[in-house]
């Protein structure tokens, strides 16, 4: 045997050892990036469902002043603005990834619901109470704006937490 043939013989294993190590890390690097990305896009629903919440939250919000305006599709601005809160709540309610989320989300659910039935009396009551409810008296606000930023304030909770999880 040549001195070239065994010194190929020697590094042979070695160089086996070496492929099968770099296969197993492409591999496993594969693994872990799929990982990281489904991870990601599940964040980005919630953090858009968020996004999209909040939306919905400001056209409720605008349905009660222009109620006080007088306007006549104030009801039906309202009406759809909890149809598109519902749907966009369900995503979120489908996609409560990070430790910690499904206790905001069950808050958040508790508010918009306590919100909710604050809007109900506020469109069934008259006129001028309705300024009141919204409005508040002196420097308080009113119990409609009150529970308005209180929702606010556990979407963006919510859509921290998850912003926070992709960076």
């Amino acid at each position: 045997m040549s001195l070239r043939y065994r010194l190929w013989l020697s590094f042979a294993p070695l160089l086996l050892v070496l492929a099968a190590l770099g296969t197993g890390a492409v591999y496993s690097f594969g693994l872990v990036g799929g990982r990281i990305e489904a991870i990601l896009r599940a964040n980005y629903r919630s953090v858009n469902a968020m996004y999209e919440l909040d939306r919905a939250l400001e056209r409720i919000d605008s349905s009660f002043t222009a109620a006080m305006a007088g306007r006549p599709e104030a009801r039906r601005r309202y009406d759809e603005g909890w149809a598109d809160y519902r749907r966009s709540s369900d995503v979120e309610r489908h996609n409560l990834t990070e430790p910690g989320e499904g206790e905001l989300f069950a808050r958040l659910d508790a508010l918009a619901r306590d919100y909710r039935e604050r809007g109900g009396r506020f469109f069934e009551a008259p006129g001028e109470s309705r300024r009141a409810a919204y409005y508040g008296e002196g420097d308080l606000p009113g119990p409609l704006q009150a529970a308005s930023a209180d929702v606010r304030a556990a979407i963006d909770a919510i859509r921290r937490l998850n912003q926070a999880s992709m960076e």
